[in-house]
């Protein structure tokens, strides 16, 4: 159960959130077929499994490469904030105003070397 749990959400986070109702069947695949295929390889490394055993192992490792690629296999990046909600959270909030020399620093102007042959 604290397995389901963890790795649904950590798919959810993979996918930026919200899933529709195709990502979640898939989500929700992914994880059975995850939590068998750790089960099976249990299994085997007790050298507990059948031939037959091991041939729904080599294909439910393939569907589980096949739903992660359908899922998609590169994360959704973070959303990134909008001009709004930068500009609100790097605003100082009331009596936050820094002091004088918290300022920020004067634009001074640099001046152009001058151009070969112009005096």
């Amino acid at each position: 159960m604290r397995f389901r749990r963890r790795r649904t959400a950590e798919l959810v986070r993979h996918i930026g959130g919200q899933p529709s109702a195709a990502q979640s069947i898939l989500m929700s695949r992914i994880v059975r077929n995850e939590w068998d295929l750790r089960r099976l390889d249990a299994a085997l490394n007790a050298g507990e499994i059948s031939a037959h055993a091991m041939r729904t192992r080599l294909a439910m490792e393939n569907r589980l490469r096949l739903d992660l690629r359908e899922l998609g296999m590169k994360s959704v990046a973070e959303r990134a904030p909008s001009l709004r909600e930068y500009l609100a959270e790097s605003e100082p909030a009331a009596g936050e105003q820094g002091d004088a020399d918290s300022a920020a620093p004067e634009i001074v102007p640099r001046s152009e070397p001058a151009a070969p042959g112009v005096a």
